[in-house]
């Protein structure tokens, strides 16, 4: 009858390996993700699709053309609705282009950017007809350089710094960076020039002829969409948006029989350039969501646009990003734990849920990029732990233990050694 009594209870079940397991995994995982924020490459590939979408969705809007930035494109087979693309290069008379410099000007525009490659010499008069026309222009003229200009053709590039300098205005240069990771896009505005000898960009030049205060802002391009000021959906997305500058094409200029096109140009700064007729183009943010490829002056107009309307994409710094990470890792393993077994699911996916509409309203209201990716990892991971060291101790409660170690060669947990039972006095 002693033995029976003093037979330790038996054990609810083995010890929950797993989630011992899961436990040291999610701790270990969530805990990489906060020292390194969204710095690693495996991260930032799934941060920068749907940043992506984030922007083409909740972007800056409005409901018409920009009021300081047109475009006006010269080349041939380019009309107000259609492009003929081929693979020769698109070229535009110079003469003609000295005549239409003179008709932007006589329309008091704040600032002339013009992006037309000249490749090498042409007709001396026609040459110098051009570099006349930009040099006594009464608005202020930045000339657009490209880096591959002097990389592919040395004689060209010596050749562009003459005419430049004849014009005695200043040159920017134009730059756009790829990101590797998701289809080559467009997303950052770069920098002057990776040499160093041009000391501005093409659109922090063009900007300050209207804003000479303006900061140069070499980061992710803030992007601008025109909707549809009827549409409800269109004041909370951008779904389906348009370029939001206005396009005039060359011959409207030059045709005397057209003078209200002129008339468009008064006080704005005017974008010149074969770049609607090039076959070049390029993947934006945009793309993700309305296909659409743009033209690399259409990209500079947008990097122009955010620096006149003082627009631009924040990131959280890494030390606040790490911080909050850790603080949501350290809620969601608290709610892991707390939370009952019916609600992992359905409580999971409303946390997922209220990240997102956090993410889109800190997007749309404040222009402000958070790290939705590792903040979802961390929370799932976070909360994985959390349910897995409840059931731990839950399992000790039951079987009276504080910890489950094994003697070599038994395979039931140690267990503290209990006193003899004490003899029965008496006779």
């Amino acid at each position: 009858m002693a033995d029976i009594e003093n037979r330790p209870a038996p054990h609810s079940g083995s010890f929950p390996r797993n989630a011992f397991l899961l436990v040291l995994v999610s701790i270990a995982a969530a805990f990489a993700v906060v020292l390194s924020g969204h710095s690693t490459g495996f991260l930032q590939r799934f941060e920068q699709g749907f940043a992506d979408f984030r922007g083409a969705l909740f972007s800056d809007r409005i409901t018409s053309d920009h009021p300081d930035v047109v475009i006006i494109s010269v080349g041939g087979n380019v009309t107000r609705s259609r492009a003929t693309f081929d693979r020769a290069a698109v070229e535009f008379d110079r003469a003609q282009l000295a005549r239409l410099i003179e008709q932007i000007d006589e329309s008091a525009p704040r600032a002339i950017g013009f992006d037309v490659p000249l490749r090498g010499a042409g007709d001396p008069s026609k040459d110098e007809a051009l570099q006349k026309a930009l040099r006594e222009a009464k608005a202020r003229v930045v000339v657009g350089v490209r880096s591959d200009s002097a990389q592919n053709n040395p004689e060209r590039a010596t050749w562009l710094s003459r005419f430049i300098a004849g014009t005695g205005r200043a040159a920017g240069h134009i730059s756009t960076f790829y990101d590797e990771g998701q289809g080559r896009a467009v997303r950052v505005e770069g920098p002057a020039s990776k040499t160093g000898r041009l000391p501005n960009s093409f659109a922090l030049l063009v900007a300050r002829a209207l804003r000479p205060e303006t900061v140069a802002d070499h980061g992710t391009i803030a992007w601008l969409q025109k909707v549809d000021e009827d549409s409800w959906l269109a004041r909370y997305i951008s779904v389906g948006g348009q370029q939001p500058f206005r396009t005039l094409y060359a011959e409207e200029l030059l045709d005397a029989n057209r003078p209200l096109a002129a008339r468009q140009l008064a006080g704005r700064l005017v974008l010149v350039t074969t770049g609607i007729a090039e076959i070049e183009r390029h993947r934006t943010p945009l793309t993700s969501w309305t296909g659409e490829a743009l033209a690399p002056i259409q990209i500079q107009a947008q990097a122009i646009a955010q620096l006149l309307d003082r627009r631009s994409v924040g990131e959280v710094l890494p030390q606040t990003l790490r911080l909050g990470l850790f603080t949501l890792a350290c809620l969601a393993g608290i709610i892991g734990w707390y939370r009952g077994p019916g609600w992992h699911v359905p409580g999971t996916l409303l946390a997922l849920a209220i990240l997102l509409m956090a993410d889109a309203m800190a997007f749309s209201w404040r222009d402000l990029a958070l790290p939705i990716i590792p903040a979802a990892i961390v929370w799932l991971l976070a909360e994985a732990a959390g349910r897995g060291l409840r059931r731990i101790v839950v399992w000790e409660e039951r079987n009276g233990q504080s910890w489950p170690i094994e003697v070599a060669g038994s395979a039931k947990p140690f267990e503290a050694p209990r006193e003899a039972p004490k003899p029965a006095s008496g006779g």
